[in-house]
C-alpha cells in the first residue's frame, strides 16, 4: 500500500514533466542537488499541490529550512503555542535553555527546536527542508534516529546522508532528472 503517491508534478514545475513516485510507510526519499537547482521548489510543491495525493488518514508536516519559531517568543513560550495547536504535550527541550528568546539560540539550536516543533504535530510523514544545516555531529545523529520508522522527503546538500535513503531523486543545473535511483541497504 503506498502511503504518500505524487503524479505528474509536471503540472507545477514543467522542468519535472511526468516525474511521478510512491513512498511506503517507513521510506526515505531524498532529493539531491546543488544550490538554486530546485530543492526546496520541488519540496513546497509537494507540500502544497493537489496533485500529491496522500493516504487516507495521513498528515504530513512540511519544516522550512528557515522556520525556527517565533523569534521574539522564548523557547518554553514557543513549545506551549504548538502544544496548544497540535493538542499534545511539550516534547521535552534537552540542552534547549527554556527561557531564552528564539533569536537569541544559535542555529544548531533553532534546528533543534524546530525538529521539536515538528515532532509535536504527530504527523505520519515529513517533508524536510536542509534539516541537518547547523547541527554538529552528535545532534546529526540523534535527529536521524528521531526519524526511524517514519516516512520522510529529505532536500539536502549533504551526501552524507545518502546512506538512509530508500530512493533519490538527483536534480542538476538546467536539466532536472526525473529519473528514481533504487538505493540498496
Amino acid at each position: 500500500m503506498n502511503y504518500l503517491e505524487v503524479q505528474n508534478l509536471g503540472a507545477y514545475l514543467p522542468s519535472l514533466q511526468g516525474l511521478s513516485f510512491c513512498l511506503k510507510k517507513g521510506d526515505w526519499f531524498f532529493i539531491l542537488g546543488p544550490n538554486g537547482v530546485g530543492k526546496t521548489t520541488l519540496l513546497k510543491t509537494l507540500a502544497f499541490c493537489e496533485h500529491t495525493s496522500i493516504v487516507k488518514n495521513a498528515q504530513g508536516f512540511y519544516l522550512d529550512v528557515n522556520f525556527f519559531g517565533f523569534q521574539e517568543l522564548t523557547v518554553e513560550e514557543n513549545l506551549q503555542f504548538f502544544s496548544s495547536l497540535y493538542k499534545c504535550p511539550i516534547l521535552p527541550t534537552h540542552q534547549l535553555p527554556k527561557k531564552s528568546l528564539i533569536r537569541h539560540l544559535s542555529t544548531g539550536q533553532k534546528r533543534h527546536l524546530s525538529w521539536l516543533i515538528g515532532s509535536m504535530s504527530q504527523a505520519d510523514f515529513f517533508l524536510l527542508d536542509e534539516p541537518t544545516l547547523g547541527l554538529d555531529e552528535e545532534s546529526k545523529k540523534s535527529f536521524l534516529q528521531s526519524l526511524k520508522a517514519k516516512t520522510v522527503v529529505i532536500a539536502t546538500h549533504d551526501e552524507d546522508l545518502i546512506v538512509h535513503a530508500t530512493q533519490t531523486l538527483s536534480l542538476t543545473p538546467n536539466k532536472q532528472s526525473n529519473i528514481l535511483h533504487e538505493v540498496e541497504l
